[in-house]
């Protein structure tokens, strides 16, 4: 296989795919503008576990729209 050892198929240095059965999307998923999104608290989680400095630079990323979102409410 050409999964790496997080489960994800590289299909170039900009683009990596992770495929699930049906059963692992339920409730995975947003609506967001009217298009299906995964939650970010799943992406979010997924960068963490993996760790990877372009990964945290993305985490930081969320954690301050989050905050900004919870402080808009």
């Amino acid at each position: 296989e050409k999964k790496n050892k997080y489960g994800f198929y590289k299909l170039s240095d900009d683009i990596e795919v992770v495929v699930d059965s049906d059963e692992d999307f339920i409730d995975q998923f947003d609506l967001k503008d009217g298009y299906q999104v995964q939650k970010l608290s799943i992406i979010r989680d997924f960068k963490v576990k993996r760790g990877l400095p372009k990964d945290l630079v993305d985490v930081k990323k969320i954690d301050d729209y989050l905050n900004d979102k919870s402080l808009d409410m």
